[in-house]
Order: structure tokens, then sequence, then C-alpha cells
């Protein structure tokens, strides 16, 4: 079997964002949860705490009331609430004559910070959570965590942090990934090729701690390799990207790469499963090239999928019903959250 988590990083845009936040965030997220609720599971929702802590701050009591409502009510609805730490929030300021957010590429990742604020920012996340959870009357804990621009290394102290804090599971790494953004880079090409395996502080990401109890289990953005063929003889468009979404991200210098890098990366690399850019039927392909490969008639394997609310639109929601039943009309997969593992 494979299992299949459905997970949506809760966040705004990090440069400017264009629309207001009820048309970026809140909107498509509740579009987002009619579907999974009509089809009866669960979605994770990997909600990007600081913004909230940010956003009070300044006093932007409208978009913190409703932040707040709204991962509640994932939560009473069944879904589940993780932890997401995009940590440039931490050094950025708002700049009430632009009426935009002055972000700082540079203070993206969360190890760039002394312990006691990556201490500090975790368990905020994990307060904030909480009471989400106890308003919502369910005992549903924080056990899941994605480094914000999947900048999980370098991992040792992160790591520690997150198991002293009753962390269970890791979804920040997509396997056989790389990239080269100033602030936010990471290589994940020599992890171990498996789909679930442990990691610990100690040896870190790229080998298997296996029987460790002292360590984190992951469950990776599942990713594949491209295949320009199969995409070709797709009968519906492969590609579903909004258009026109409601921002931009930072603006950061990343390594152009040569003609033949190029090519390479759109025909041979690695990419993300992405809810946000690739079609319902694509995706099923994706993953049952992924069942095969791992032999998960065999074994029980679990993979996230991504998504951002950010940049659904209504085409973005309906091919979300779509991949839930062709998801649920085939035996190989089942839809799973972390606390169902």
């Amino acid at each position: 079997m494979l299992n299949i988590i459905l997970s949506f990083d809760y966040e705004l845009f990090f440069g400017e964002n264009t629309k207001d936040a009820s048309s970026i965030l809140f909107d498509p997220t509740n579009k987002i949860m009619d579907v999974l609720d009509t089809h009866g599971v669960k979605g994770t929702f990997f909600v990007d705490t600081l913004s909230y802590d940010k956003h009070k701050e300044i006093g932007e009591t409208d978009y913190c009331n409703e932040f707040l409502k709204q991962c509640t009510d994932m939560i009473k609805r069944g879904h589940e609430a993780q932890l997401h730490i995009h940590a440039h929030w931490i050094a950025t300021q708002y700049n009430s004559k632009l009426k935009r957010w002055i972000c700082d590429p540079n203070e993206y990742r969360l190890q760039s910070y002394s312990k006691d604020i990556m201490e500090k920012v975790i368990d905020n996340g994990v307060d904030f959570i909480g009471h989400c959870s106890e308003s919502a009357g369910v005992s549903q804990k924080c056990i899941a965590f994605r480094a914000g621009g999947l900048t999980l290394t370098p991992e040792k102290e992160l790591v520690e942090l997150l198991i002293k804090k009753g962390f269970l599971f890791d979804s920040s790494v997509a396997p056989y990934t790389y990239s080269n953004i100033t602030g936010a880079d990471y290589d994940y090409r020599h992890v171990p090729s498996k789909l679930n395996w442990k990691i610990s502080p100690h040896i870190g990401v790229n080998v298997d701690a296996n029987v460790d109890k002292y360590a984190l289990t992951e469950i990776p953005i599942a990713t594949i390799k491209n295949n320009v063929f199969r995409i070709v003889l797709q009968k519906q468009p492969a590609r579903i990207a909004n258009p026109a979404p409601g921002g931009i991200g930072f603006i950061r210098n990343v390594s152009k790469g040569t003609l033949f890098v190029k090519i390479k990366n759109k025909i041979v690399d690695y990419h993300w499963i992405s809810l946000d850019t690739r079609s319902a039927t694509l995706i099923a392909g994706d993953l049952r090239a992924l069942y095969r490969k791992y032999d998960c008639s065999h074994h029980n394997y679990t993979v996230a999928l991504i998504g951002h609310p950010k940049m659904f639109n209504q085409r973005n929601v309906d091919n979300l019903r779509e991949l839930i039943e062709i998801l649920q009309n085939d035996n190989k997969f089942q839809i799973v959250s972390f606390c169902d593992l």
C-alpha cells in the first residue's frame, strides 16, 4: 500500500501580496476543505504560525482573528494542523508607507538563528496549534514539521529540538532535488533510496538511522523523475498552474545555468509531485510509478503531496477533487494523515 498525505502549506506570499488575505489564503483554504469534507478524507495543513505572530505584533487584528478562526475550524472539521516555520518573519519589518512586508532572503533559514530563538519559535508554534486544538475540542497533537522552503539542513540542532518537543515526523525533504536559491539552498540528491527513513541528529538526513528511537521518521514530499513521453501522451493538459496568483515571492539570486542544464532540468531531473501545478491524471501516473518502483504491493510506505492554498484557483480545486476520486477508486492507495500513522 502507498499511503498518501494531502498536505498544504498554509501561508501568504513572502514578497508582495497583491490581493487581500481572504482571496490569497482564507477563501481557497475553505474551498480545499469543502472538497476534502465532501469525499470524507483528511487534509494536513502545515501552518506558518510566525505570520500570525508578526501580524499580531503590528496590530493586524482582522488577519489574526481570521487566521486563528480558520486554523481552529480545520481541526474541528477533522483535518490536521501541523507546524511550518518560515523563519524570515523573525527579521521581517512592515513598511506602512509601501503597505508591504520587507523581507530579507538571507534570514530565511531557521538554523541561522541562535538555538534559544529556534526553541522559542518552535514552542510558540506548538502552543498556537495546541490552542486551536483545545478551542476545537479535539486532542490533536503537533507531531509533524515542515521547514520553510524545505531548508531542513543543517539538521543537527533543529532535529534535536524537534525530538525534544515531541515531534515524530518530518516532511521537509523532497528526495533527489536541490535548490541553489540564495538563502534557501538545500541538496537532497543523496538521501537514502527508500520512501521512508529515520533522521537522527547524530548522523544526518543522508543516512537511515533505522531502529534508532532518537530520530524523526521522514515522510518525504513525493518527487518523480520527469518523463517527457508520459507527459506528452496525457489526454488533458499536464500543467494546471494558476496564471495569476495573488502575490510574488522574494527576489532571489538564482544561478541561471547553461542551456544544457535547463534542458536537463526539464527532461530528466526530479520534481515535486505538486498539487499546484500537475493535473490529476499526471499525479496519478506519478504515484503509480512510485508504487511500482518501491514495490508497494509488498511494503507499506507513505509520501506527502504538496500544495499551497495561495496558488489555488477554481481549476486547482476541481483538479484536487478529481485526484481524490482517482485515489479512492484505486486500491493501491490510501489517503491518510500523520496522526493515522
